[in-house]
């Protein structure tokens, strides 16, 4: 018989080459060295213990919160940190979707502050989600790790439009070489790339530089852009 785990954030496991990923059960997890990774919220009690005889490696739950569980019941499964009460994951993980979803961003704000949120997880968060906002990320590059965490706060609450849609979890990247920046941009600019990549005009200025980095811009020739008459 497999292992059964309950998690809010099923990418903080190593679980090889061979996963299945579906929502609630759309197959028997009864395949030998396969890790299934089911996104089932709302899943009771009974219907997990219903799939323990059937597991035969592991089957994944990624769920918002805890059902109702027994002792007897805790004992068969393995449950994440992510997902108990009170840990610092859930909390970092409430003020998250908030910062994406929520239209009280005064209660955004709080969350963010009560938290402590850290500012690097934010950042990779925002990253992911809200990339085109190239005026927010000029402001958290004035403020972050610069000032009091309060600033950056105010800006991933204030300056971040909500949607209602549940935010997707940054992937994980091979650290990438460090490209230099050209000259007419400031060493200190730890945005230049991001927005570089966002803006043409930015593009533009590259590839007419001396130094252009190669690595980074692709071509040489500008990128046509549109201008209001």
């Amino acid at each position: 018989m497999g292992v059964i785990i309950l998690t809010a954030d099923y990418r903080k496991g190593e679980w090889g080459e061979d996963v299945v990923v579906m929502r609630g059960i759309e197959l028997i997890p009864d395949a030998e060295n396969m890790t299934y990774i089911s996104y089932w919220n709302g899943a009771k009690q009974k219907d997990i213990e219903y799939w323990i005889p059937h597991v035969q490696n592991r089957l994944v739950i990624v769920m918002d919160k805890l059902p109702k569980m027994t002792k007897a019941f805790e004992e068969k499964v393995i449950v994440d940190v992510s997902l108990k009460q009170g840990s610092q994951y859930a909390i970092y993980d409430k003020a998250l979707q908030a910062m994406f979803r929520f239209q009280d961003r005064q209660y955004v704000f709080k969350l963010l502050k009560d938290c402590k949120m850290p500012i690097p997880l934010a950042l990779t968060w925002l990253e992911t989600n809200r990339p085109q906002n190239v005026q927010k990320w000029r402001l958290l590059a004035d403020v972050a790790f610069t000032l009091p965490d309060e600033y950056a706060w105010s800006i991933m609450a204030f300056c971040v439009e909500p949607d209602g849609k549940n935010p997707r979890w940054p992937s994980r990247k091979a650290k990438d070489k460090e490209n230099i920046p050209p000259t007419f941009i400031r060493d200190t600019d730890t945005y230049w790339e991001l927005l570089s990549g966002l803006d043409i005009d930015i593009r533009n200025d590259v590839r007419t530089s001396e130094d252009t980095p190669t690595d980074y811009i692709k071509g040489k020739r500008k990128e046509a852009t549109t201008q209001w008459l």
